[in-house]
């Protein structure tokens, strides 16, 4: 069709070579284009059949009859498992005379073992006087749309079927997706939340400063996850442990925030009680107790470690507990100790002394323990001691006293004789 001129008319004159150079242009576009192109007549015989279409079907031009380009090419439904009758074929029913848009097929032959979808647009052809001369279809492969689709799809299903409340924001804040279990855990229903932002569900349990925290982190492209007290539509408080995820272009360019929220209200209502019962009896104990991080720094220090220091609480949290001048007189003991607990998951039992804030030294038998995560880092550091300052004091004066009395029946014994 495309490399003869048969059907210029002969009035005699001579040959147009602008139409021939013109032809040749036209082949040349429809040979390097990326889509596949495949023109019949009205009886289905193939009059051209482009590279394109040839790579894409790993088939190229077959002398068959139209009703056997189904087993010929390998033509299936988009189930992937249905063979298409020959004359439901866009192509087909292009040369009857009817267009055809986006239709999908699945080709699975010798050439094309694994499989790939093609989406089909398909034309009839007519002379000038509207006589039906064939059919023309143009093809490509929509395999890796067709993939991303699906995965996007059963995504979809997933994230509508999850227990976790999902939400999606734009980068500035503004929600534009929530699923079923946001709406359950909220109370708040998909057209109320979309156009809004999660602001709808600040309960003011959290400062400023832990808003600011998590906002530079997720510009910074950097996930965040924290436990969060958010409030219902109804004015009810919930806990949710809350991942916040940018999602990014390949440029880097964040576009969007994805938000999963696990309700923890209960775990967390047990927790704060547990921590809470801790407290009391932390602050109630007779025994000084100290919890840091490994890095030293001062976490928890209760009333009895105040009494035996001189220091408040106050005072300690968040020092650096190797830099401070409580433990100056015995630093390096300190050091040692921290540096021994970090590596042993044993209880390490040591008397260390520290000087107190009015002055004088008071030594406290220790057990260090290392608390560890999930991975086996360590996270805390918990001691708990005994002041023994008097007890040592009483056993050193016994000693003394025990050494005085034998230096005395010595010199009883050598006047004797």
């Amino acid at each position: 069709m495309l490399d003869e001129s048969q059907d210029r008319q002969d009035d005699g004159a001579p040959d147009d070579s602008r139409y021939d150079s013109e032809l040749d242009v036209l082949r040349s576009v429809v040979e390097t284009m990326s889509d596949g192109l495949v023109v019949v007549d009205a009886d289905g015989r193939f009059l051209y059949f482009n590279a394109a279409a040839e790579s894409i079907l790993g088939i190229g031009k077959r002398e068959v009859d139209a009703r056997e380009w189904p087993r010929t090419y390998g033509l299936f439904q988009a189930d992937e498992k249905t063979p298409v009758p020959a004359d439901d074929l866009p192509l087909a029913r292009a040369r009857r005379g009817e267009p055809v848009s986006g239709h999908d097929l699945f080709v699975r032959n010798p050439a094309r073992p694994g499989g790939l979808f093609i989406r089909v647009d398909a034309r009839p052809l007519h002379r000038p006087d509207g006589t039906l001369t064939g059919g023309v279809a143009t093809f490509r492969d929509v395999t890796a749309t067709r993939r991303a689709s699906d995965v996007v799809h059963r995504l979809s299903i997933a994230i509508e079927r999850t227990g976790d409340g999902v939400m999606i924001t734009a980068v500035d804040g503004t929600i534009q997706y929530v699923n079923r279990a946001f709406e359950r855990q909220t109370g708040f229903t998909r057209d109320e939340a979309v156009g809004q932002t999660p602001r709808i569900l600040k309960s003011d349990h959290h400062d400023a400063a832990f808003f600011d925290r998590m906002w530079s982190a997720i510009l910074a492209g950097q996930e965040f996850r924290g436990t969060i007290l958010n409030r219902a539509k109804d004015g009810r408080p919930f806990w949710s442990l809350q991942t916040i995820t940018p999602i990014q272009r390949t440029d880097g360019r964040i576009t969007h925030f994805v938000s999963l929220l696990k309700d923890v209200t209960e775990r967390e209502v047990e927790l704060r009680h547990e921590r809470d019962f801790n407290a009391a009896i932390l602050a109630t104990a007779g025994a000084p107790v100290l919890v840091s991080d490994p890095d030293s720094r001062v976490i928890r220090f209760n009333p009895a470690c105040g009494d035996a220091s001189g220091f408040r609480v106050d005072d300690l949290r968040g020092v650096r507990l190797l830099d401070h001048s409580l433990v100056a007189c015995d630093v390096a003991r300190w050091r040692e100790t921290y540096e021994q607990v970090l590596r042993t998951e044993e209880t390490i039992r040591v008397q260390l002394d520290w000087t107190c804030r009015q002055g004088g030294r008071r030594t406290i038998d220790w057990s260090f323990r290392a608390l560890r995560d999930e991975t086996g880092a360590p996270v805390h550091v918990v001691a708990s001691g005994v002041d023994v300052t008097d007890q040592r004091a009483a056993h050193e004066a016994l000693e003394e006293s025990e050494r005085r009395n034998r230096l005395l029946v010595e010199n009883l014994h050598e006047g004797l004789w």
